[in-house]
């Protein structure tokens, strides 16, 4: 991998892209529509005839991979891609130029393979709650909520990869989409906690009363960080941008609007998990079980609660620093529970209760009876028909 370290000169660069510009300019005389010449303190852009996109080898910067290539797209009207009065000279596209592209990492790939998986998993699992209506209750309305969120998140993971155009504008209504559905899952993942928690501990929600309290801390709280995270990016981030930072998110920083919410929900989650765990150790002991039968029953709900509230967060909160093996496993686990809890929490909810296989098996024994019902009326048919033909 052709990689260099050493940072161009701009200065050198400038005068090489005006020696290069003056020995071709001769080539756009024809009187056609080009975008004009640039340097853009990066790299040198030829002209380019309108409604093409422009192809340049990355430049040697620090991270950048001189064998990969950037782009610049000069629009039909003459004009290069974003310029505007601040910037009229618009913007190039490197973010083909990291040595370690994430589009081609396989991170990546194991986290598209199990957004993948989660998503239709998750898309059968709401179809199962909303199709047997013996499963409409508050909790399961609850639980199919959480799934929709899911598949929200992971839909909105796996739309950049599809090949769409994802600069400008479009980048970031993506990655205003994104930080809302993940907060959304977060919180109802919240919801979560605070109906099973009021339910063993508390009980003091009524069926008709909470679901609409349910929808406003599930679809309507997040909305609140995301909005501020749009600010943020509409006056800090705008102000970045003008200073020639070309990447559509201008900043982790200003992603604190929406993480800080979601760390909040799970701290709530994890109190309402030690609380519940503590009544379910004293309802174990208060029963007439074996001693070892109630902590196996403690810990395995302890063990379900994880990954349905959230937690499995705080085991990856802090990535370490300066090993490469351990970032590496870091990544890789982090990246396989986020694409996969969506799978892992629709199997739980959807495919293992004990309700959704009830409703499946007396479809299964309503079908049966009704197939052995058409098959004796049939046989009783067949028998007078040919009974009445032999007289």
């Amino acid at each position: 991998m052709a990689t260099d370290d050493s940072t161009a000169d701009p200065n050198i660069v400038a005068v090489i892209c005006g020696i290069n510009v003056t020995n071709t300019s001769s080539i756009f005389t024809d009187g056609g529509r080009y975008c004009p010449a640039m340097f853009d303190t990066w790299a040198c852009w030829n002209y380019t005839a309108a409604g093409n996109v422009s192809y340049i080898s990355c430049p040697p910067l620090p991270g950048f991979d001189t064998s990969h290539f950037a782009y610049k797209e000069c629009y039909p009207n003459g004009t290069w891609y974003l310029s505007s009065e601040e910037r009229p000279l618009g913007f190039g596209n490197y973010s083909g130029c990291y040595a370690e592209y994430p589009g081609f990492s396989p991170l990546i790939y194991l986290m598209l393979a199990g957004s993948g998986i989660s998503l239709v998993t998750v898309i059968l699992a709401i179809i199962i709650f909303a199709y047997f209506k013996a499963l409409h209750c508050q909790r399961n309305t609850i639980h199919m909520h959480l799934l929709v969120t899911f598949a929200m998140s992971r839909i909105a993971f796996i739309l950049p990869f599809l090949g769409w155009n994802m600069e400008g504008v479009m980048c970031k209504i993506m990655m205003v989409l994104n930080e809302y559905c993940e907060c959304a899952n977060y919180f109802w993942m919240l919801c979560e906690g605070v109906y099973l928690h009021t339910l063993i501990v508390v009980a003091v929600f009524t069926e008709q009363k909470s679901l609409r309290w349910f929808y406003v801390l599930g679809y309507g709280v997040p909305a609140l960080p995301t909005l501020l995270y749009v600010i943020l990016e509409a006056t800090v981030g705008k102000a970045n941008e003008n200073s020639g930072v070309q990447d559509c998110m201008t900043g982790d920083k200003l992603l604190y609007a929406t993480k800080i919410p979601i760390v909040i929900a799970l701290l709530l989650n994890a109190v309402f998990l030690l609380n519940i765990v503590r009544v379910l150790v004293t309802k174990l002991r208060a029963s007439q079980s074996p001693e070892q039968n109630q902590y196996r029953k403690a810990v395995r709900a302890t063990l379900i609660l994880i990954p349905l509230f959230g937690l499995w967060v705080f085991l990856m909160f802090v990535e370490p620093k300066g090993n490469k093996t351990a970032s590496s496993i870091y990544q890789y686990t982090n990246g396989f529970l986020q694409s996969f809890q969506g799978f892992l929490v629709a199997c739980i909810y959807c495919f293992f209760n004990g309700e959704v296989k009830t409703q499946f098996r007396r479809k299964w024994e309503r079908r049966q009876l009704n197939r052995s019902k058409m098959d004796r009326k049939g046989s009783r048919s067949f028998s007078l028909y040919t009974t009445t033909d032999y007289l």
